[in-house]
Parts: C-alpha cells; structure tokens; sequence
C-alpha cells in the first residue's frame, strides 16, 4: 500500500509538470523520464537549445532582458546559418570540456563566443573522443596543450 501512494505522489507531480509546460518544454520532461537523457541519446537536443537560448537572449543584460530574439531581423537563411555556427562552437567545446557546471557559467558570463578561450582541453577531464572536432596530426593537439605535460594512452577496443 505505501509503494502504491508514493507512486500516486510521483504521478501528481509529474502531471503537474505536464500542465506547467510551455512550448517544447514536455518533450524534455518525457526524454528525461524515459531516462534517456541520462545515457546521452538526447545530449545534441540539450546542446542545441542551449546555444539557441544564450544566442537569442544575450548574457549580460538586466532582468527582463531587453533583447529577447537577438537574430530578430535576420533572413532566414543567415539566421539559420548564425545559429548553426553559434551551436557548433557549443557542441566542438563540449566534446573537449563535457561538464555542463562548467560550460553554463562561462556561457552566461562571457557568452557563447568566448566559450573556446575558457573551456579547453584539460589534463584529468575525459573527452567525449567520438565526437571531438578532428585534428590534422599530433602537433596540432601539442598546441592545444601549450606545452604542457601530459600523458596518453592506445585505444585497444577499435
């Protein structure tokens, strides 16, 4: 009997969030339910609105913010290509820094566009190595460490 309240209570709320919603907002809900967020299946769709959301309401302003639709003016077509720039330079940071407690303040301090001279490549932090931006050779990445020590592995599995 008390598994079957608590799951009444889980229920209600999760209504509750359902009838909250706004927009696209129900779609998140349920991928998170469905647990597939957790296992990365949905982390393009998370990254993705967040560069949209940080690129159409700026940083920095007050509350509200005055500029609620930044690319408001745009062709469809540069906007478009403007925000597929703006959420590469998301998803090729994240591929070298995948901690959103670290991108998300950046992001809201600095802006999308300094994202890179912030988060980079750090020794100690796993990279999401399937999907980091490829590099011509090792001296490119020897760059990217700026001299700094360093210690790497093979991949065995393939």
């Amino acid at each position: 009997l008390c598994s079957s309240q608590a799951m009444n209570k889980k229920m209600d709320i999760i209504k509750g969030l359902f009838v909250a919603c706004r927009f696209s907002e129900a779609r998140y809900i349920v991928r998170s339910l469905a647990g597939k967020l957790r296992i990365g299946l949905a982390e393009q769709s998370v990254l993705l609105a967040l560069s949209q959301a940080v690129c159409l309401t700026p940083p920095g302003q007050g509350w509200p913010p005055a500029v609620l639709d930044a690319g408001k003016g745009m062709s469809p077509e540069g906007r478009r290509s403007w925000m597929e720039e703006k959420s590469l330079i998301l998803k090729q940071t994240y591929c070298e820094m995948p901690n959103y407690d670290v991108l998300i303040p950046v992001l809201l301090k600095e802006g999308i566009d300094q994202l890179p001279k912030h988060c980079k490549l750090t020794p100690g932090v796993p990279l999401r190595p399937m999907l980091a931006h490829p590099h011509q050779g090792v001296g490119e990445v020897m760059k990217k460490f700026d001299e700094a020590a360093f210690t790497c592995e093979y991949k065995y599995d393939g």
